[in-house]
């Protein structure tokens, strides 16, 4: 019987599709990350010095962040 504060669930919890939720979850992270620090480069004039873009350097670390947000929760959830 479940207690005051637990969720009765009809379901028992599975370890390996929760791993898997993670890994996929992480793979997006980096992604993420990878992608927002490439519009960063470029918008910066990194790959060319005499073109810069500001919509992509804007662009680039609201990625970044959504990427590192999404590591945070996914790490965070360790129940």
């Amino acid at each position: 019987m479940a207690g005051c504060c637990e969720l009765a669930l009809p379901f028992k919890r599975d370890a390996r599709l929760h791993m898997k939720v993670r890994i996929v979850g992480l793979a997006c992270a980096i992604l993420l990350i990878a992608a927002g620090a490439l519009l960063t480069f470029y918008g910066l004039g990194g790959a060319d010095s005499r073109q810069t873009s500001r919509s992509w350097a804007t662009l680039g670390p609201v990625l970044g962040g959504f990427g590192v947000a999404l590591v945070i929760v996914t790490v965070g959830k360790s129940r």
